[in-house]
């Protein structure tokens, strides 16, 4: 009767275990090239599109191209101000950035703290859906270095 039950839960742990597994889809093409898809969050999209401009932001403060990723988005405010005429609307976001110095093999990576105005044209206004080109621009605020 143990045998039939050390069995019987093992044949459960493996068909739960099995059921956790994420199976990612995958097709391979006729060159041999993979087309696949992942999972990705609007962060990520996000980000994707401000690359290029953070990129610069970090090239400019390190003189240098650099390797760099962002490790923590750790503020987003939409920020209105009804003070000025027009009403002045943009995102205030920090970042936690993991900088790699690409002449020094094996160093710790170095930590900063980018905090950006994004500007977005048209954002909450009447005339948003009628314009046709939204060019996002980043302003920097702050660019602290840790270490």
């Amino acid at each position: 009767m143990r045998n039939y039950a050390k069995c019987l839960i093992l044949c459960i742990v493996a068909l739960l275990s099995f059921n956790m597994i994420t199976i990612a889809n995958a097709e391979v093409s006729k060159v041999g090239k993979i087309k696949k898809e992942t999972y990705a969050t609007t962060e990520d999209v996000l980000l994707n599109l401000m690359e290029p401009k953070l990129n610069k932001i970090i090239t400019e403060k390190y003189g240098k191209e650099m390797s760099w990723y962002v490790d923590n988005v750790t503020k987003v405010e939409l920020i209105v101000d009804h003070t000025k005429n027009p009403t002045d609307v943009w995102y205030d976001m920090k970042f936690a950035v993991r900088v790699h110095n690409p002449d020094k093999k094996g160093h710790e990576p170095l930590l900063d703290i980018i905090e950006v105005r994004v500007d977005i044209p048209n954002l909450l206004t009447e005339d948003r859906y009628k314009e046709t080109e939204s060019t996002l621009t980043l302003k920097l605020i702050d660019y602290i270095q840790i270490r």
